[in-house]
Order: structure tokens, then C-alpha cells, then sequence
């Protein structure tokens, strides 16, 4: 009985949206300076590393970032990376679903998981000149950090 009561409340966490701060995923591999920015405060990441709502995820000059989200979607950051994850709900169950990042500067790519299969309506990226709806593939996208563009 008490299993039982453990696998319940497993399911019963995994169904609530994503607040600031909640764990959204986690860094497969990071190479040279990778942080977080969290709460204001600046997070170093290491492979097993944990990916929160509203993070702000840096890379340095010679860094790179591999990040997996909890839908299985797989974020690739590349250096002078700056990524902000804005917002994200993976409630399947619920049709609670939604993620949006902002790419400020570096290059991102993306294998959409669970959330654009779903939903892809609910995916979007927004970059320093332009915003990319996602209907559930694999991009590549690079941001110009001095407001240069996007390409």
C-alpha cells in the first residue's frame, strides 16, 4: 500500500507546472565557463547539473552547453551563448503544455521533444529580431548579442 501511495504522489508531482526555480531538465555535458543565471545570482553548471525555470543559461568565448528538458527536448548552446528560459509547462495529462526561450546572443540548437509534438503551437523562440514558432523538428539559430540579427 505504501507503494502505492509513493507512485501516486510521483505522478502527482510530475503534473504540476513549472514555477521559478523548478527543475525543468539537466545538463547532459557543459565545456568551459557554463552558468546559470538564478534568482540574480550567477549558478556554475557541470554535467548533471540542474536546469530551472526562468534560468538564465551563459556560455563563455570557448564554452559550450548540452542541456536535456524534461519533455526530451535537447538544447545545444554554443559559445558567448546567453539563452533565457522564459517559460515552461509539461503537464501531458492536464493539456497544460507550453515552452518559450529567448535566445539574447550565441548560436542554439534545438531536437524538439514532447511539449512540440504535443502542442506545437504552444513552442517559441524569440531572438533579438525576430520570433520562430516551432511545428516540431530540429533548428539551428544564431543571435548577434549587439542586436545585429538573427540567422
Amino acid at each position: 500500500m505504501r507503494s502505492f501511495w509513493m507512485i501516486a504522489g510521483a505522478f502527482l508531482l510530475a503534473a504540476v507546472p513549472a514555477l521559478a526555480g523548478d527543475d525543468i531538465g539537466y545538463v547532459k555535458n557543459a565545456t568551459g565557463t557554463v552558468s546559470a543565471e538564478r534568482g540574480g545570482s550567477p549558478v556554475s553548471l557541470v554535467s548533471g547539473s540542474k536546469v530551472c525555470a526562468n534560468d538564465v543559461l551563459v556560455t563563455g568565448a570557448e564554452a559550450s552547453l548540452g542541456v536535456i528538458l524534461i519533455d526530451d527536448t535537447t538544447l545545444s548552446l554554443g559559445p558567448k551563448g546567453r539563452l533565457v528560459l522564459d517559460s515552461f509547462v509539461f503537464e501531458p495529462g492536464a493539456d497544460k503544455l507550453g515552452m518559450r526561450l529567448s535566445l539574447a546572443g550565441g548560436t542554439l540548437a534545438m531536437i524538439t521533444g514532447e511539449i512540440t509534438r504535443l502542442a506545437p503551437e504552444r513552442t517559441r523562440i524569440t531572438t533579438p529580431v525576430m520570433s520562430i514558432g516551432i511545428r516540431g523538428t530540429s533548428l539551428l539559430v544564431s543571435a548577434d548579442g549587439d542586436g545585429g540579427g538573427a540567422k
